[in-house]
């Protein structure tokens, strides 16, 4: 994820310099791997975890240095638009698709973006394309939320369908490549033609140009293992596909889509004439109440935090916070879903005081003395000596086998001892016999032409009676 600090700067007036701020988000979970000026800008690439799809956005990360440095987030102010007009769009497909608005936008006026919006986005490696299509990626690189605009009088029938593609369908995207689709495929289609690959590309036919005078707004939510195998099926990814793979929140759906609005009849004119707001699979976060007592937090951090330091840091995090009687009860925010348990919230807080700044501590550990049969311990030292002077290889078997390998060796003892949970039939048996193990090794040189062979091996076996050392030895050929 690559991060402006001039587009940073608008939302946290953090007061470090580069190399201070990369350090302390750092040591809050957010690795800064590389540190580089883009003309008058500096750029951060980030390494954000797979858990952390809310870290993929300019205000994400703008939160979590608020938090950090312990300052107010200015975020942008965003309209409340309720639906208005009519819109025709219909979701065929509720799997794959849980939301779509859509916001019809008439007499704009397609140009060249303004030069400060085009610095940002070009430090974010994207380039100016025109107003309405910039705004799109300013708003995905700004919330996290990707969005796309179309040519209205471009689709036909005026019609927005979220369907299946159709086998034999085809598409040319907007990096101007004829793609062939099939049913697994989600796609935005007007009333005859796929018109974009949804959560990863849009079409060339419907694209926003100078001449476009209508545009409507898709803002969705689309399922990430959807896009996820689109993307790999057809070898086509974008900033679009790389959010939707990770997860976007259902509501950020709505927000995006509103400050997408204000910017397009701020920076293009024109007027809002209808919008509508889909909802076929409401997605609702689990925001479960969790409890976390100051000994939770003292025990698994290890360091002495008060109360109030401790809330100050969750509520700018977004977490809704009150004291109880004798612990916090704190609410997550609707974007951060990896934040069940209270093992998770304790280590936001650890996180964000950054871990450089906990106290060090190692591990009590209690000595025990375990009794060794030094007389064994000898007699197996001794016997390997004498065996490797002889010229026998010893080798060590897994200690855990199948019963079918028990049964090659027509074991006739005692009943062996079995594990209750094995991870694999395969190591299903303690073994009551070495000779299983002596069998598999001796097989697999005998195969690779290795047939004249000294071996020894010093292990346990397990019998129901309790574990017996052995040693055992195997001679092949001459």
């Amino acid at each position: 994820m690559k991060l402006s600090l001039n587009w940073l700067n608008q939302y946290i007036d953090h007061g470090l310099s580069a190399d201070e701020l990369a350090h302390r988000m750092t040591m809050a979970g957010l690795e800064v791997e590389h540190i580089e000026r883009v003309g008058e800008d500096t750029v951060f690439e980030i390494e954000v975890t797979p858990n952390r799809p809310d870290a993929l956005s300019i205000l994400g990360l703008a939160r979590e240095v608020s938090a950090i440095v312990d300052k107010d987030l200015k975020a942008p102010e965003v309209s409340d638009l309720e639906d208005a007009g009519s819109v025709d769009i219909a979701i065929e497909d509720a799997e794959g698709c849980g939301r779509y608005i859509g916001t019809v936008i008439e007499g704009v006026s397609v140009k060249a973006s303004p030069l400060d919006q085009q610095k940002l986005l070009g430090a974010m490696g994207s380039n100016g394309i025109s107003n309405i299509v910039d705004i799109t990626n300013f708003v995905l690189f700004e919330y996290g939320q990707p969005l796309h605009a179309f040519d209205l009088d471009k689709l036909e029938g005026g019609k927005i369908i979220i369907r299946r593609a159709k086998r034999g369908e085809k598409i040319t995207t907007l990096d101007g490549i004829e793609r062939a689709l099939d049913e697994s495929i989600l796609v935005i289609a007007d009333a005859k033609k796929p018109v974009a690959i949804a959560g990863i590309m849009g079409g060339m036919a419907t694209g926003v140009t100078a001449s476009t005078r209508r545009v409507i707004l898709e803002s969705a939510y689309f399922d990430l293992g959807i896009v996820r195998r689109a993307s790999r099926r057809l070898g086509l990814t974008s900033d679009a596909a790389y959010r939707f793979e990770r997860g976007v929140a259902f509501r950020t759906v709505e927000t995006a889509s509103n400050r997408a609005a204000d910017l397009i009849l701020k920076m293009a004119g024109g007027q809002i004439v209808a919008r509508r707001d889909v909802v076929a699979r409401e997605v609702k976060a689990a925001r479960q109440e969790i409890q976390v007592s100051q000994n939770d937090i003292e025990n698994l951090i290890g360091a002495s935090l008060d109360a109030p330091r401790c809330e100050k840091i969750l509520k700018r995090l977004g977490c809704i916070v009150a004291p109880g009687k004798k612990s916090l009860v704190v609410i997550p925010p609707h974007w951060r879903g990896d934040l069940k348990i209270k093992e998770d919230v304790i280590e936001e807080v650890g996180r964000v005081i950054g871990y450089d700044n906990l106290p060090q501590s190692l591990p009590r550990v209690q000595a025990i003395n375990i009794p060794v049969d030094l007389n064994r311990e000898d007699f197996f030292n001794k016997a390997s000596e004498i065996l490797v002077g002889q010229g026998l290889n010893q080798i060590m078997t897994y200690s855990l086998i199948s019963r079918a390998a028990l049964e090659n060796v027509r074991y006739a003892g005692t009943k062996p001892v079995a594990l209750q949970n094995p991870m694999s039939a395969e190591q299903e048996i303690m073994p009551p016999t070495l000779m299983p193990g002596f069998l598999n090794v001796a097989a697999f040189n005998i195969h690779r032409g290795a047939r004249d062979l000294g071996l020894f091996e010093v292990a346990k076996r397990y019998l129901p009676g309790g574990e017996r050392w052995t040693l055992g030895i195997l001679l092949t050929g001459r």
